[in-house]
Parts: structure tokens; C-alpha cells; sequence
């Protein structure tokens, strides 16, 4: 133990290892985020409350049964520095770790609500996809599917259409960019099932409101959503 110690604090001198949310030198014990930062991110804790501005996010045109983020994302934040990594720096293993962590605590928490029969991540565009290397949501539906042994399906959804970023557009924006961008696979297996829908970050909820819509004409039973981060106001 003492000779692993000694050539982790040798290798961190010759090449740092720092927490991806808070620059901070990783122990030997910590991988990509500080146990600091595990136990202080701000925490929605929206698994506990049905009524919020998340879930307000998605009142309107889709009925969502559950909406679930794990945590704020504000700018200039270390959210904001994970999520940036997680997506842009193909450091993916963040939003498989964060996913991990969150399933174990809903599943501590709120396991009677875990009844999903299918996990589905929001798909990217084939374009994107192969630019980036990975789909992030992917990664994060993996790590739900991991823990709690409910199939993810990487096919069920197709995005057929590549819009511009949609950081700097409104939620009606938003809804006219992304209310076809998207195609189900083989519906029919989706009839009386509760599907929970994964993204990583949720601003106006419009992209998983296009989802949602594309289940309820062939009698899904319930649709749910979870992301990593959700934009607080």
C-alpha cells in the first residue's frame, strides 16, 4: 500500500491528476471527480419532490410521469466543467460514473419507483456522433442499466434531422427545431410499457418532449425522464 502511494504522489508530480470539476489533485483512491466534489455537487434531489421547476419544464404538451435530474447546472459551475468534459473532451466515463452514482441513490431512495420496462438515451445525429465518437447519453442510459439491470435500447429512437446548437434558442424555438428531428423504431414493441427516456442536460425539456410524442400513439403505458443536469434559473 505504501509503495502504491508513493508512485501515485511520484507520477502526480511528473504528470497531475486533477479533478475534472474542481482542478484539484486526485488522490490515489479517486478517479476523474474528488470525493470533495462528490459529496458537495448541488444535488436537485428531484427524485423527492413532485412538484418543481424541473417538472414544470414538461407541463404542456407531453404527459411526463416522472422527471428526474440529478443535479443544477448553472454557468461558470463545476457542473458545468463535467458536463463540458463529459461531452466535448471524450472523457465519457464522467457521465457513467455520475449515472452510476445517481441509479444507487434512487435506488436507495425511491425504489418502488424504479419500475421501467426499457431505458432509452436521446439519440444524436449520425453526423454528430461520428464527430464526437460516442453518443454521451449512451453512456449515461449504461451506467441506470448497470445498476439497475433494466435494458437500455440504443436503436429505438433515430435522429434523421442535424440542427444547429439550440443553446441560444427559446423553448418555442427549440420545439420547431426538434419536433420531427426524430424517428421510433419498431413501436409496436413499446405498447403498455413504461419507457424512462435519458439525456444529459434538460434547458426547456423540448428535445425530450419530441421523444416523448413519438410513444404516445402506440399506447405506451408510461414515459419517463432522467437527465444529468438540468439548467436552474
Amino acid at each position: 500500500m505504501a509503495l502504491k502511494q508513493l508512485l501515485h504522489d511520484f507520477t502526480s508530480l511528473l504528470y497531475p491528476v486533477t479533478c475534472v470539476a474542481c482542478r484539484q489533485l486526485l488522490e490515489a483512491n479517486e478517479a476523474l471527480i474528488c470525493t470533495h466534489c462528490l459529496v458537495d455537487l448541488p444535488y436537485s434531489h428531484s427524485h423527492r419532490r413532485s412538484e418543481s421547476a424541473l417538472a414544470d419544464k414538461f407541463v404542456g404538451r407531453v404527459p411526463i410521469h416522472q422527471v428526474w435530474s440529478y443535479l443544477y447546472f448553472r454557468k461558470g459551475s463545476r457542473v458545468q466543467r463535467l458536463i463540458h468534459h463529459f461531452k466535448y473532451e471524450k472523457l465519457p466515463e464522467i457521465g457513467y460514473q455520475l449515472a452510476c452514482h445517481y441509479a444507487e441513490t434512487l435506488k436507495e431512495e425511491a425504489p418502488e419507483k424504479i419500475n421501467f420496462d426499457f431505458i432509452i438515451p436521446v439519440p444524436l445525429h449520425p453526423h454528430k456522433k461520428a464527430k464526437r465518437g460516442y453518443n454521451q447519453s449512451e453512456y449515461i442510459g449504461q451506467g441506470l442499466s448497470d445498476v439497475w439491470n433494466i435494458p437500455m435500447l440504443t436503436h429505438a429512437l433515430e435522429r434523421q434531422t442535424h440542427n444547429d446548437s439550440q443553446t441560444r434558442k427559446n423553448k418555442e424555438d427549440r420545439w420547431q427545431a426538434v419536433s420531427k428531428a426524430f424517428k421510433l423504431n419498431t413501436p409496436d414493441m413499446f405498447a403498455d410499457t413504461h419507457v424512462l427516456l435519458v439525456d444529459d442536460v434538460i434547458t426547456t425539456g423540448s428535445t425530450l418532449e419530441a421523444c416523448a410524442s413519438l410513444f404516445m400513439p402506440h399506447k405506451v403505458r408510461t414515459v419517463s425522464v432522467l437527465s444529468l443536469a438540468f439548467l436552474a434559473n
